[in-house]
């Protein structure tokens, strides 16, 4: 099992599989590396420059398998920021 995705949106991703999540690819070496191991069903929505990072949309499944590819670091899901 890969610590690369927190346990909870872990556990959401394999109960829907065929779901669309919103997600940020968090790139372990660099972004074209990453870009290169994106299974075709998730799309690229954003890239961030500061932290080597794509905001992506795709299946369950899918970000599960990614989770698995050595050029991901981390896969968080897409939060809303609101101040208080």
């Amino acid at each position: 099992m890969s610590r690369r995705l927190e346990p909870d949106f872990r556990k959401q991703l394999a109960q829907r599989p065929d779901a669309r999540f919103d997600a940020i690819v968090v790139a372990a070496h660099g972004v074209e590396e990453l870009r290169g191991c994106l299974p075709p069903e998730i799309t690229v929505r954003r890239e961030f420059k500061l932290v080597p990072s794509l905001e992506v949309r795709g299946p369950g499944a899918a970000l599960l398998t990614l989770a698995e590819e050595q050029e991901v670091r981390s896969i968080e899901p897409v939060r809303t920021v609101t101040s208080t």
